[in-house]
């Protein structure tokens, strides 16, 4: 502080300098000390002074140059040695800093300040022992000096000297109970006894005196956060950026921070902002967040990209990139808060991916014999709470020691070198990966070997917890918010353990538990593996009969408590792949199955269930390879087999598929199941009538088989068997995937008079089969039916065209009164439609004349034949890889020299004309096209259409227009089996496969049919020129 004496030699240049410095006039001050130090060098004061004046203001080493000269003036002068340290610590130069503040105290043992600022030194060195008798001293010289006191507390709180500490707090507080950072304080202290009551009552009462104080905020935040109250939590969280020492700053934009709304118009930006365990943690909320947004970008580290699985508009932004457009910000810790959640829904596990390239090339790295443990036993040297959350290796060597089993290191950073200072029995014994572990996508690679992580709280056991992988995690007595207290399982991750100090600093009680428990996992036949083991199949049983009644959710906590408590369980895994695959999560289910699969290797079901949920993720030739696995593990299991004929069936291989479902049939010839999959094998092999036979042995089952009826219904459509095949049909609606279902109090129409009543007909399925059955539409009109229509809003304007329609009703809308109601694909029930009556007076349904006009237009007159082209359905369909081809394969057709080519492909499948070589006759529209009236005008000014079985054949058939429809060998029922036109409509000539996946046979087909058209017709053009 300014000494006030006025100097001997110019007492009013002093005065005036003390006044400018009293009244903030820096410069001034500072000037008038510097004219003082002008005439009199030697003027102690003056210097002490204007050092001070400097270190205020940030000039800290002409501060100490000035601290100096006082010290070499008055060496006996304790204020100058502790001005000088204030300067030192300023710069860095601690031990300096300690030197000055303890040769101050040899001037003056008595010197409160120069205690209190040492012991502050110490303090922010963390080295709270050597801080502790300066504040001692510093209190017992003031005793009513609040901040000595307060400093006091604090430094017993860090020593746990929780009873002193409180003691003093509360001295602090009886002279001043409007102190909120000693309220603060006490509200840590109760924090640090788990006794989060007080703690809360506590932030209160500070809260009551600084209400806006955002540091007591956030502390109250973590608080409740670590209390479980998730809501009150993220609240108070979101004052984190207003604490001046918080380590994460708000993204620099000039965007507005997102509120929570809805954007279905708007794009949000994401940003992570502090370690990668927080945004590993916070990546869960990335699908509900896209579901509010139109778009999201996420800006995350780098090093996690590997990771990441990203709904479809959300989009991966990558560091020190330039973002493209946003409306909206967001901090990713933000994101709960803004959702509104009360309470942490665990998603589904895995929520991270693993690439299976990477994990198999780590599997040779994994083949010892035995337990396959997991360590990482320390974080971040540069955390803040790294002296609480890490320890040393070699208090793990009772964990090292145990026999059979192998410890895989995936320590990184400095703390890796620990391993060379282990015994060499000890190195022996782990495998350090530390060399190889590039990035997360080689951590969450290798991972996938292990039986059990165990490791300190930092970021893997964020990687392992969210791929759904054992961890046994190691807490300190005062965890992290996000692991709560006392509970063993955590909320965020269901696969971790925790095991937690009893006491501050009690390392020794967790590696006795841990070393105890890995030896029961080690020793599998011990009395204690024995018991882990039993206890782990209770669990999954419990879970068992749950999933049984078809309650998941109730039932994974069950399969996930077996797999935290003995991670070696494979039934654990097992089952937690099946509730992830009936409840929709397929790479969940795979990731999980491989698991147990690497855990019992000798379970057919493990590989049988594996390879099934492989091949519903479109893995087919993996799945192959888990389905042979089984059938070679057990050749006797039926379920195995079917799984193998499914899989093979779904690959093409439809002979071996016969092969393979009549296996499983003649091991277990009453399993409807096993049946059906019988009569899809022997449908696809062209034996219908077989088919037929075991689709209807699979329905004779007591239980019934539903799935069974709908495709002996299908194939009865296919064989032209209508008068079977329609009423079958209804038991669509009966199916587990019905989706377009509607429940109305209105019967159903089955055929009953309809003079003078109203009937709503309704859209199902794809726009070619509304396309195909609008036909129906003048029938109910002629029959005296008022006909109200609902329609795809993709094919809403092209329907309401359609002769003898009523009133067409937009999806969704309020629908006006009617008498009956009736599927669109049921109406043949009611009509008793067979082959040789199906209405197909065509055309049925009209082109836009405007649209018409436009593209009359936009062509120009024909100057050669004009040919449409479609050569692909839409991928995500059922059938698509029997039914599409690729544009090449149609290379021979486009080079027929009196033909104009016109592409109205839509989809991904356009880019294919990219491909096309230079100088091609195909003009693309593909672009231009924006709907069906756009295609269907299009159609009216071709010659033809060549196409696949895909909406746009329905479009031109119902148009008249001649159309050409490539079929494969076992085609989509409406077409019928061996006949080359149809009688749904008279314009189409098909061009069917004679093997599977050959079309060789019906392109040499339609290519002499396309070049015979165009020729005659370039004939006739000819004859007709003047």
């Amino acid at each position: 502080m300014p000494r006030r004496q006025p100097s001997t030699e110019t007492p009013d240049l002093f005065t005036q300098a003390l006044a400018h410095q009293s009244a903030g006039r820096w410069d001034l001050a500072r000037a008038s000390y510097e004219a003082v130090l002008a005439e009199a060098p030697q003027d102690t004061n003056a210097l002490n002074n204007l050092g001070v004046l400097l270190n205020s203001s940030g000039h800290y080493p002409e501060a100490l140059e000035r601290f100096d000269q006082q010290v070499a003036l008055a060496p006996q002068d304790p204020r100058a040695h502790a001005n000088r340290g204030v300067a030192l610590k300023a710069l860095a130069r601690s031990d300096d800093a300690i030197a000055a503040y303890e040769a101050a105290l040899a001037c003056d043992k008595q010197f409160h300040t120069a205690h209190n600022n040492l012991g502050n030194l110490f303090y922010g060195q963390g080295d709270f022992a050597r801080a502790l008798p300066h504040f001692e001293t510093a209190a017992a010289l003031q005793p009513l000096a609040d901040e000595y006191r307060f400093m006091l507390a604090k430094c017993l709180l860090e020593l746990q000297r929780m009873e002193r500490a409180e003691a003093e707090l509360r001295l602090v507080l009886r002279h001043n109970p409007t102190d909120a950072d000693a309220w603060g304080t006490l509200a840590r202290l109760w924090t640090e006894r788990h006794c989060m009551p007080e703690a809360l009552q506590c932030f209160e009462r500070g809260l009551e005196a600084r209400p806006d104080y955002a540091g007591l905020i956030y502390n109250r935040g973590l608080a409740r956060l670590l209390a479980g109250d998730l809501a009150g939590g993220f609240a108070d969280y979101e004052r984190r950026f207003d604490v001046p020492d918080f380590p994460s700053k708000r993204l620099k934009t000039t965007k507005p921070l997102w509120n929570g709304q809805p954007l279905p118009t708007q794009t949000l930006l994401v940003h992570a902002e502090q370690g990668l365990g927080d945004t590993l943690q916070f990546l869960r909320y990335i699908d509900l967040l896209a579901s509010r947004c139109l778009r999201v970008l996420l800006l995350i580290q780098e090093s996690l990209t590997p990771l990441v699985v990203l709904p479809p508009n959300v989009e991966l932004v990558h560091e020190g990139s330039r973002p493209p457009a946003y409306d909206w910000v967001c901090p990713l810790l933000s994101v709960p808060h803004l959702l509104g959640l009360s309470q942490n829904a665990p998603p589904t596990l895995p929520y991270l991916r693993m690439e299976p390239a990477r994990s198999a090339a780590w599997a040779p790295r994994f083949a010892a014999p035995g337990l396959r443990v997991g360590l990482v036993w320390a974080g971040n040297p540069a955390h803040k709470n790294d002296a609480n959350r890490s320890l040393a290796l070699d208090a793990l060597a009772p964990v090292l020691a145990l026999e059979g089993a192998t410890f895989y290191s995936f320590q990184v950073g400095a703390r890796s070198a620990d391993l060379a200072q282990l015994p060499p029995e000890l190195q022996s014994k782990v495998v350090d990966l530390s060399a190889d572990l590039h990035d997360f996508g080689d951590t969450a690679a290798a991972l996938q070997h292990l039986d059990v992580l165990v490791c300190v709280d930092t970021s893997i056991c964020h990687v392992a917890g969210a791929l759904g992988l054992p961890v046994w995690l190691l807490i300190p007595w005062m965890p992290d918010w996000r692991w709560l207290l006392e509970r063993e399982d955590s909320p965020w991750y269901p696969s971790v353990r925790i095991l937690r100090q009893p006491r501050y600093r009690d390392w020794g009680s967790v590696v006795s538990t841990l070393t105890k428990d890995l030896k029961d996992l080690a020793s599998p036949q011990s009395a204690g593996g024995k018991r882990r083991a039993a206890q782990a199949h209770e669990s999954v049983e419990q879970g068992r009969v749950l999933l049984e009644r078809n309650e998941p959710a109730l039932a994974s906590p069950a399969f996930w408590r077996a797999l935290r408590e003995c991670p070696t369980h494979a039934r654990a895994a097992s089952a937690l792949a099946i509730v992830a695959f009936r409840t929709g999560h397929t790479q969940a289910a795979v990731m999980l199955g491989q698991r147990a699969c690497r855990q019992a290797p000798l379970d057919p079901e493990a590989w049988s269930n594996c390879g099934a949920f492989m091949k519903s993720a479109g893995m087919l030739q993996e799945a192959l390879h888990y389905q042979r696995t089984a059938v070679k593990v057990a050749p006797t299991n039926a379920q195995a087999q079917s799984n193998l004929g499914n899989t093979l069936g779904a690959l093409g291989l439809w002979d071996e598929a016969l092969k393979a479902a009549q296996a499983a049939v003649s091991m277990t010839g009453d399993s409807p199941e096993y049946q059906y999959n019988l009569g899809i094998a022997l449908k696809e092999n062209a034996q219908f009538v077989l088919a037929q036979q075991a689709f209807r042995k699979a329905q004779s089952a007591p239980q019934g088989h539903i799935k069974a009826a709908l495709h002996a219904s299908l194939l009865e459509l296919l064989t032209g068997d209508f008068k079977a095949g329609w009423p079958h049909y209804e038991s669509r609606w009966q199916q587990p995937d019905a989706k377009e279902k509607r429940s109305f109090t209105q019967p159903l129409w089955t055929g009953q008079n309809l003079q003078g009543k109203s009937i709503l007909l309704h859209a199902e399925q794809g726009f070619g089969d509304t396309l195909q059955f609008l036909r129906f539409v003048p029938l109910l009109a002629q029959r005296g039916a008022h006909v109200i229509l609902v329609v795809q809003a993709e094919v809403h304007s092209i329907a309401a065209r359609v002769q003898g329609l009523g009133q067409i009703v937009r999806s969704g809308a309020e629908l006006p009164p009617f008498d009956y109601q009736c599927p669109l694909l049921s109406l043949p029930v009611g009509f008793g439609t067979t082959v040789d009556t199906i209405p197909a007076q065509v055309p049925y349904l009209q082109a836009d004349p405007a649209q018409v006009a436009h593209w009359q237009q936009r062509l120009g007159p024909k100057g050669k034949y004009r040919v449409a082209l479609v050569w692909a359905g839409r991928p995500t369909h059922g059938n698509d890889v029997n039914r599409s081809l690729r544009l090449a394969q149609l290379q021979g057709l486009m080079q027929l020299d009196q033909v104009e080519y016109i592409s109205v492909q839509k989809g991904d499948a356009a880019t294919q004309l990219s491909a096309l070589p230079a100088g091609s006759k195909v003009t693309n529209l593909s672009p231009e096209i924006h709907s069906f009236e756009d295609t269907a005008a299009i159609l009216t000014l071709v010659d033809e259409l060549v196409t696949v079985d895909t909406s746009v054949a329905h479009l031109a058939g119902g148009l008249g227009i001649k159309v050409r429809v490539l079929l494969p060998l076992i085609p989509d029922w409406r077409w019928l089996l061996s006949r080359t036109d149809s009688p749904w409509y008279p314009s189409a000539q098909l061009y069917r496969q004679t093997q599977r996946s050959d079309w060789s046979a019906p392109l040499k087909n339609l290519l002499k049919s396309v070049r015979s058209e165009a020729t005659r017709a370039s004939k006739l053009r000819r004859r007709s020129s003047p």
